[in-house]
Parts: C-alpha cells; structure tokens; sequence
C-alpha cells in the first residue's frame, strides 16, 4: 500500500502542529497590563488581539465533598496574551505569564512555514518586549515542536512500523508492537561545555481520533543571567536556538522511516 494511503501529516509540507519558543526569566513581568499599548504601536500590523491572563489556583482543605469545595484563589493580572488570526483560526500567540515558581514569555506558530520565518518573527517580538520592559532577565530558552500525522487507512489499525525506524537509537522495540503507545524520554546532555534537556514523548491513539504525534522540547540554562535585549544583541539567542534546531532534525532523522521523511520533506 502506498503511504499517501495510510498516513497523512499535519501540513502539506510538514508535519509541524505547532512550534514554540520560550524564554524564562529570573524576575516577573511587571504590570503585565502596560503590554497593551504595544498593539497600537511595535504588533499593530503583527496581532490583533490583546487579553490579560489571569492565574486560578485551587488549595485543597480535606476530603472533597459538597460542602467542603476546594478554596479558590484568582491572580487577576498574571500575565498578557497577543493573538493574530486569519479567516478567524488562531495562527500565532506572544504571551507572558507569572507562575508561581516560574515566569516566562514564550511565541507560538500554529503555521509552520519554516525556520527562518519563525526565527525571524519570533526576534521581532521580543525585542519589541524587551525595549519596552528593559529589566527583563533570562536564565533559560527551550524550543518546543509537535509534529503531528493523521492515520487514514481505516481498515486497519495503526501500525508504528510504517511511521518509526526500527533502527532508532531512541524508540525501544515494544513500542513497534502495539497498537497504541506512549513513550516519554527526558536526557540530561553535556556538549561544548553546555548542558541541555531533551525532553521527547512520542504517542499513538488508535481508538478514538487515529492520531500519531511526537513532541520534542530542548531546554538550556544559560551561564551567567542576562537581559533579553543583551542576548538578543550579542546573538546567544540564535546561536541556542539554532542548534536546538538541529538537534530536533537529527532526532527526527532517526525515529523515522525513510518514506515518512519523504512525505514531509525532511532534509538533513
């Protein structure tokens, strides 16, 4: 059976679902509010939309019952969320959010159309936040991709052999024998003196919605904190998020099988 026959990506092109980029940072955004004003000016031809993000919380006091709900609690201003739409489908998101233990801006595409574009894009943004929030400070950057693909031979199960290298170095050989599979991978790395996180989950749903998908996220703590608008100045910011880049290629050239790759133009 020809492959067009039993499996469809996410994209014509690719099989991208959604990309992300995040930067986390060592203080919080303050007055998350005060963002607005950027989409009259920086994003008015990048986002259409400005909401704040509020943050719920849920403390749970005992055995949950009718009358002992759990206590809630709502941060009304946590964060900011700027959204671009096209014929009314979400396509894009810059969001910045104050979490309790953590605080981060990150850059969504739910279209793909390649790295460049979604660098470049994504360095417009934030140099746009970081000019108007100078005393931002970064101590990490991850890149986050999901690849999605459809399984459309409804005749028979999915079967991961079509989709998977049986050679990969990474998926383990139960995975290829059954029919729906979850496989969760988190690998601590040393490399040029640099330590990342490959953090990769790859998944197979045959019951209900027939649907195969692999997240990848590469994570790296800086040396030394530093302003947004330094790394971006100095380039540290490509130059991590480039080689996560690759990194998420050479995962993908190994898990596959060689027709897959084909399908969704996969270069090395």
């Amino acid at each position: 059976m020809q492959i067009n026959n039993q499996i469809k990506p996410y994209n014509p092109n690719h099989s991208i679902k959604e990309a992300v980029i995040s930067v986390f940072l060592s203080n919080p955004i303050i007055k998350p509010l005060r963002f607005k004003s950027l989409i009259e000016t920086d994003f008015k031809d990048k986002f259409q939309q400005f909401e704040p993000l509020k943050q719920i919380k849920f403390k749970f006091l005992g055995e949950i019952s009718n009358s002992n709900r759990p206590e809630q609690h709502i941060t009304e201003e946590a964060g900011f969320r700027f959204s671009h739409f096209e014929n009314g489908i979400k396509k894009t998101v810059l969001q910045g959010l104050n979490e309790d233990h953590r605080q981060f801006i990150s850059f969504h595409s739910f279209e793909y159309t390649s790295w460049k574009d979604f660098l470049n894009n994504f360095k417009f943004a934030i140099t746009s936040l970081s000019n108007f929030q100078s005393d931002l400070f970064v101590t990490a950057i991850s890149l986050h991709y999901i690849d999605e693909f459809n399984w459309i031979d409804s005749s028979n199960p999915i079967d991961s052999r079509v989709i998977f290298n049986q050679t990969s170095k990474i998926i383990p050989l139960i995975f290829y024998n059954s029919i729906n599979s979850q496989f969760n991978l988190i690998t601590e790395h040393i490399e040029n003196n640099k330590k990342y996180f490959n953090r990769i989950e790859i998944s197979t749903e045959s019951n209900f919605s027939q649907i195969i998908q692999i997240s990848h996220n590469i994570s790296q703590a800086l040396d030394d904190v530093i302003t947004l608008k330094d790394l971006i100045s100095l380039e540290i910011l490509e130059e991590i998020l480039s080689t996560a880049h690759s990194k998420n290629k050479e995962l993908l050239q190994d898990i596959l099988t060689p027709e897959i790759k084909e399908l969704i133009n996969l270069k090395s």
